[in-house]
């Protein structure tokens, strides 16, 4: 047909997303793709698929549900409408029966991420009313995400396309916003859902989140801010570094100031397994080796290590050390414009702008250019 035709091509274990343009007959991989798509298989292939967003029911037992994100795919779980008929997508074809469609309405909390169908509209979504004191069906709208404690078990994230097309995806360990207890909202929020773990989210009011900092699940270019008693908000990352809430059982991790996700502290302690730069087991940033630095305000020189936030500011040569600002939340990148440093030899402090030496029981570090200095001379008396 003359007509332009998107695939997916199947490489490995992951899904590229391609575009033949009849014009010129090229076919190209694709970046701009991005959302939830549907694609079928092209004949009797395994590995090529074309997208088709005006299936029949026949196309269902050929068809899978896509979550893609610049180009790059992944089969992804959920419903689809044709005609009043819901069926669920796995990982085999979108014509599995599934428990969790009914007839007829929400009866209780057992029903929360069930669907129904809207006399053929749409799907309905099972859900806690705006009040969170009952369940009702909703009526999905395009490019709504939800966020719901299925069975009172397990949280899961319900994002729609149009009418007909909902995907089912677990949660990510880090923060969502939400409002009306179950949609995920960029403003107007008004309670931050903190999950530790994947299916595993506490809801907070807002106005009781710990004081601190969170990953943002839904955009990755803003941290949550919370002053723990009256406010949260969505900041753009104020510097490059680790982030954490008060009471550390949320951290973030920034490697640009437009990039910040959730981070997991190591398992061991500095000088014990955890890598210089990163955040061992008891919440402390390993300096070097066993020598560890707090969140309380204070500065510190770093011999920062390739799993650490740091790197990402440039390249590391032997001797480099990172000097970064702390506070009770946050330890960022200084962004001083300073030349040369002094730092206790046992603790790695900074004490002082060098000018001419540095102290006894401290050590020289020089030729400084963007927070990054070489480890020069320990001074001793």
């Amino acid at each position: 047909d003359a007509k332009n035709i998107n695939y997916l091509v199947k490489i490995g274990d992951s899904y590229y997303a391609y575009k033949y343009t009849y014009a010129n007959h090229e076919f190209n991989s694709d970046s701009t793709v991005s959302g939830i798509k549907t694609y079928q298989t092209a004949g009797s292939s395994t590995t090529v698929f074309i997208e088709n967003d005006d299936f029949t029911a026949d196309d269902l037992s050929t068809l899978l549900l896509f979550s893609c994100n610049n180009g790059v795919c992944t089969v992804g779980e959920g419903y689809v409408m044709v005609g009043s008929s819901i069926t669920k997508c796995d990982s085999t074809d979108c014509n599995q029966a599934d428990a969790n469609i009914i007839d007829g309405t929400c009866g209780g909390v057992g029903d929360v991420g069930k669907v129904t169908n809207n006399e053929s509209t749409g799907i309905k979504l099972c859900a806690p009313n705006a009040g969170g004191n009952a369940y009702e069906s909703i009526d999905i709208t395009d490019g709504k995400s939800y966020l719901l404690n299925v069975l009172n078990a397990a949280y899961k994230k319900y994002t729609t396309k149009g009418t007909k097309i909902i995907l089912v995806e677990a949660t990510k360990i880090g923060s969502y916003l939400i409002k009306e207890n179950r949609e995920i909202v960029a403003a107007s929020f008004d309670k931050i859902v903190i999950c530790s773990d994947v299916g595993t989210c506490t809801p907070t009011d807002w106005a009781g989140a710990q004081a601190g900092y969170y990953a943002n699940n839904e955009d990755v270019s803003k941290l949550i801010s919370c002053d723990g008693s009256t406010n949260c908000s969505l900041i753009t990352p104020p510097g490059i570094g680790y982030f954490k809430n008060a009471n550390g059982s949320a951290y973030a991790v920034c490697t640009s100031t437009s990039k910040c996700v959730s981070y997991t502290k190591d398992a061991n302690a500095c000088g014990s397994g955890a890598a210089d730069g990163a955040i061992d087991s008891s919440g402390a940033l390993c300096l070097d080796g066993a020598i560890k630095g707090t969140f309380t305000t204070n500065k510190y020189l770093v011999n920062f290590g390739e799993s650490s936030a740091f790197p990402q500011t440039t390249g590391k040569n032997d001797g480099d050390y990172i000097l970064v600002d702390a506070t009770d939340n946050s330890i960022v990148v200084n962004s001083d414009d300073k030349t040369a440093v002094c730092a206790g030899t046992d603790d790695l402090t900074y004490t002082k702008d060098k000018d001419s030496n540095c102290d006894n029981g401290e050590t020289e570090f020089n030729s400084c250019s963007n927070a990054i200095c070489t480890k020069g001379n320990d001074i001793k008396g």
